[in-house]
């Protein structure tokens, strides 16, 4: 999480490092009163907003050459997540100092009028750009409130999401024509101009529904496995299809829209078979029982994540999953199938009950013939489990998939031991919301 926030700070350092260059070769010290701060927070809060909004759109591409920056694409999605929050929280505040005009006029006498030129040509277009950024005010209002209430179900957030791409496209056109022509000729607006362009360029492959096009394959579903709420799918990939373990991809069913994310429950397979575990969980997943058939086809995009234990030098590994986070680790426990590992693992799963574990007697089986130590713990039996009492030391890895909470806490439990979370524990994020 330590790279994922600094790249998220970096974007804004980055931001307000470029507004502070132009203040300063453009204004002195006598040049500062009240109006010119509240202009220069409006140039800043505008600039905070479209340079975050700019590398979000670039990220909402799930763009794989990426990924060794980043360390995975559940990582992009992290760094998505934020920024976005920032730049709609810079938003709002860019609104909000723009209407601060009327309170301050009582209190100040109106100078000068700071220097904000904009371009000429786009004088005719002031009054429209004004009237978008009040309209884009309120969408944005609305996009952080339904992004923050995790109460308002995915796919009205994921709808919603959707015009992400109409709004940038607005937020450039406010842009353009109400900002100082003076940064078009400076770092800036060399900065601004780049990312106005990719941002434009995502927003048209968001918008045609064409990302992640050049990965997608075609699968056939093979079979199902219904249990009381879970459903395991085995697919039929094409031969071109290859993946490592503890990668997913997202899913879709030609008869509905929704692209859904699925990690792949199973490592490659000679004869191009993969297989998801699909928990219901949602809307969505609690329809797949009722909507998948075999024979059906499948739009599958992927894969992606870099999530892979193999990259770890120490000699111990301590694998933990929680609820359908386990599914990343039965591909890796189907990798080490027939191979001595080099690694002493021991694997906890954490589940509510029995009704709800994933594949239990398959997962015995594969840690048994893999040689991994398998703990299986029920927490409305047992309690929640103590990770003071897990065996994390300097030589031991900590490998985790599952819900934020866990994650927090094992991350809490290694600095009480003065391990260091950054260099011993690695996280597939789990939620991509």
């Amino acid at each position: 999480m330590v790279r994922e926030k600094q790249i998220v700070w970096g974007v804004l350092t980055l931001s307000f490092l470029l507004w502070g260059a132009d203040v300063v070769s453009n204004y002195s010290a006598s040049d500062w009163g009240i109006w010119l701060w509240r202009k220069e927070l409006i140039n800043l809060t505008g600039i905070l907003a479209l340079i975050p909004m700019g590398v979000i759109m670039l990220l909402a591409l799930r763009p794989r050459f990426l990924e060794p920056l980043f360390n995975g694409m559940d990582k992009i999605y992290y760094v998505h997540k934020w920024l976005g929050i920032w730049a709609i929280t810079a938003a709002l505040l860019h609104y909000g100092v723009k209407l601060s005009k009327s309170f301050l006029k009582p209190y100040f006498e109106k100078g000068p009028k700071p220097k904000a030129e904009t371009l000429a040509w786009l004088d005719s277009y002031h009054s429209l750009a004004k009237d978008v950024g009040e309209v884009l005010f309120y969408l944005f209002a609305i996009m952080l409130v339904v992004t923050l209430l995790k109460k308002i179900p995915y796919r009205f957030w994921r709808k919603i999401h959707k015009v992400m791409g109409l709004l940038f496209l607005a937020v450039i056109f406010h842009t353009v024509v109400l900002a100082p022509a003076r940064y078009w000729t400076e770092p800036l607006g060399i900065v601004l101009i780049v990312i106005m362009l990719i941002g434009i360029y995502s927003a048209l492959v968001s918008l045609l529904g064409i990302i992640g096009r050049g990965k997608r394959y075609q699968a056939t579903i093979k079979s199902l496995d219904f249990s009381a709420n879970s459903t395991i799918v085995d697919c039929e990939m094409p031969a071109n299809w290859t993946h490592t373990s503890g990668q997913y991809a997202f899913v879709q069913h030609p008869v509905y829209k929704e692209r859904h994310p699925f990690t792949i429950a199973s490592s490659v397979h000679d004869d191009q078979t993969i297989r998801f575990a699909i928990k219901e969980l949602g809307h969505y997943t609690r329809k797949v029982p009722k909507r998948w058939k075999v024979g059906d086809r499948l739009n599958i995009e992927g894969p992606y994540g870099r999530f892979s234990y193999e990259s770890s030098l120490l000699p111990k590994q301590i694998w933990i999953a929680g609820g359908v986070g386990i599914t990343p680790f039965i591909a890796w426990l189907e990798s080490l199938q027939g191979k001595v590992s080099k690694y002493d693992i021991t694997l906890y799963y954490l589940v509510r009950n029995r009704d709800e574990a994933l594949m239990v007697d398959y997962l015995v089986a594969l840690a048994e013939k893999a040689g991994v130590t398998l703990s299986i713990h029920y927490s409305d039996e047992k309690g929640y489990l103590d990770f003071k009492k897990l065996p994390f030391d300097a030589e031991t890895s900590v490998w985790f998939c599952g819900p934020t909470g866990i994650a927090k806490a094992i991350r809490s439990t290694l600095k009480s031991k003065n391990l260091s979370p950054k260099k011993y524990l690695h996280c597939e994020y789990f939620e991509m919301r």
